[in-house]
């Protein structure tokens, strides 16, 4: 996926793709009706997206690498942190998930 520098600043700031991301990333099984993965209404509902912003958000994460669909009924998601660990630390994505500046984990960790 090659992006320009506007389309890098975007993502860079894009603070739903960001909760998205983080809510894969900090996954418990306890959290989700799923042990395997959450859906995307399930996130849209916690977080107050948009279902179809949330869609669009994981098909982002899905194109880098960072998310694959488990089953299809319900379609449930898993973060890749294998992919992620691999990825290019000037990507903009990977700079935007671990920004460590600014957020409380504690809402994605427990």
């Amino acid at each position: 996926m090659l992006l320009t520098m506007s389309d890098s600043e975007k993502i860079m700031q894009d603070e739903s793709l960001r909760t998205v991301a983080l809510e894969l990333m900090y996954h418990s099984p306890r959290k989700w009706k799923y042990a395997d993965g959450a859906t995307a209404l399930e996130i849209a509902r916690k977080h107050s997206l948009n279902i179809d912003l949330v869609k669009k958000k994981l098909k982002i994460l899905l194109e880098a690498g960072l998310v694959r669909p488990v089953d299809l009924k319900p379609k449930r998601w898993q973060f890749d942190e294998y992919n992620y660990n691999l990825m290019d630390t000037e990507d903009p994505i990977y700079i935007l998930i671990s920004r460590y500046d600014d957020d409380d984990y504690f809402k994605f960790a427990f």
